[in-house]
């Protein structure tokens, strides 16, 4: 493997609604001497329950991400406070859900390409000792907006 040249970072996180389906996403990636980049939105893609809108955030910050960088170029670090999505996310990792066999695969086939670690964070944490929980806090409410917005949008 070739020398690592640095580490990025991405948080994501995903806001569920149960009732519509709608998913609003967030990312965040953070790459040391450049500018983060901060994206939420609304996924077109009606997600089935909480833990596939997780992967469904995950999956839009990995496709940012691949058309940023190299993989072979640094260590990922991800957050997610979903600890369900990312066993599911997991390259390897066989899956009974079908229904979100599309994303989960996506995930699996795009984190095999980088040397990464998850680390989960705690949801609605704010304490300076959480790692990751500005990141997480971020995306928490970014997807919250998006998600309500779209809710609003869709009942007019």
């Amino acid at each position: 493997m070739a020398e690592l040249v640095s580490t990025i970072i991405l948080a994501s996180d995903a806001s569920h609604d149960p009732e519509t389906k709608t998913t609003g996403y967030a990312f965040w990636i953070v790459r040391p001497g450049c500018e983060p980049i901060k994206i939420a939105g609304v996924s077109k893609k009606r997600a089935f329950n909480s833990t596939e809108a997780e992967l469904i955030a995950l999956a839009e910050g990995l496709r940012w991400l691949g058309m940023i960088y190299k993989p072979a170029e640094f260590k990922l670090i991800v957050y997610m406070d979903s600890k369900t999505a990312m066993l599911q996310a997991r390259p390897g990792r066989p899956t009974k859900w079908t229904k979100a066999l599309d994303v989960i695969n996506y995930c699996q086939t795009e984190l095999a390409k980088y040397y990464f670690e998850f680390r989960h964070v705690r949801a609605h944490s704010i304490s300076k000792q959480n790692e990751g929980c500005e990141y997480n806090t971020w995306c928490d409410h970014a997807s919250r907006s998006a998600m309500r917005k779209a809710k609003i949008a869709q009942s007019q």
